[in-house]
């Protein structure tokens, strides 16, 4: 049986059992860079739905998990992808 190590990376690369890591855990939420296949992965897979989205990543989110539908509806914050301007102590 595959490592949760070994489920992660393929989900990232997005190869053979790919989704294992989304069946075979309590999964509700993937954050998901649009420079791997999985974004595209994602967008296909029945029963998840993108529910948020910006110039690097996407926030998909199960479609039978009742906060999916009040994260997608609330509103983000304008702030910029990269952190410009923004400052941390």
């Amino acid at each position: 049986m595959p490592t949760v190590h070994t489920e992660n990376l393929n989900f990232l690369m997005g190869l053979n059992d790919w989704d294992a890591v989304l069946r075979n855990h309590d999964t509700h939420l993937a954050l998901v860079s649009k420079k791997w296949p999985t974004f595209n992965l994602m967008a296909l897979r029945p029963g998840w739905r993108l529910i948020h989205e910006d110039e690097t990543s996407g926030l998909f989110g199960r479609g039978d998990w009742p906060f999916t539908e009040r994260i997608r509806t609330t509103l983000a914050s304008a702030l910029p992808h990269d952190g410009r301007g923004l400052c941390f102590p």
